[in-house]
C-alpha cells in the first residue's frame, strides 16, 4: 500500500502507511530478537519519500540518513547510491548547495562502483553530514 500511495503522489497516505510499517517494526523489536534490517530500511526509505512529497525536508533527511546508517551497519551497499542521491536532492531543495554537492559526489561514486555493489569505492567520510 505504501509504494502505491507514493506512486500516486499521495503524501499523507504514504506517510501513514510507512509509519504503520515502522510501528510494526518497533513492536516486533519489543517482542524479541529482530534482525530484518532490510524491512526497516525500506520503511525509512518510504517515510523519507513521503516526507519529501509533503515538503518536510528535515524529516526526510533524518529518515534517509537512517537508510544510510542501516545499510552501512549491515555491510549492505545496495541502495546507497539511491539514498545519497535523495539526500543530495533534499539538500538542494533546502538551499544547502555545498552539502548537496557532497552527496551528489557520493551518489556518482556509488554509481561508478558498479551500481552500489562495491562498498570500498564509496567513502561517506568525504561528505559533510548535518
Amino acid at each position: 500500500m505504501g509504494k502505491r500511495t507514493l506512486k500516486d503522489q499521495n503524501g499523507p497516505a504514504a506517510l501513514s502507511a510507512f509509519q504503520k510499517a515502522m510501528d510494526a517494526i518497533v513492536e516486533a523489536k519489543r517482542a524479541g530478537p529482530y534482525n530484518n534490517y532490510q524491512v526497516e530500511r525500506k520503511a525509512y526509505r518510504g517515510l523519507g519519500a513521503a516526507s519529501i512529497l509533503l515538503g518536510k525536508y528535515s524529516d526526510s533527511l533524518q529518515y534517509m540518513t537512517k537508510v544510510v546508517e542501516l545499510s552501512k551497519a549491515n555491510g549492505d551497499t545496495s541502495g546507497l547510491g539511491d539514498a545519497y542521491g535523495v539526500i543530495a536532492d533534499i539538500y538542494t531543495e533546502m538551499g544547502d548547495f555545498a552539502r548537496a554537492g557532497d552527496y551528489y559526489d557520493l551518489y556518482m561514486k556509488a554509481i561508478v562502483a558498479d551500481e552500489d555493489t562495491d562498498s570500498s569505492a564509496v567513502d561517506e567520510s568525504e561528505a559533510v553530514v548535518a
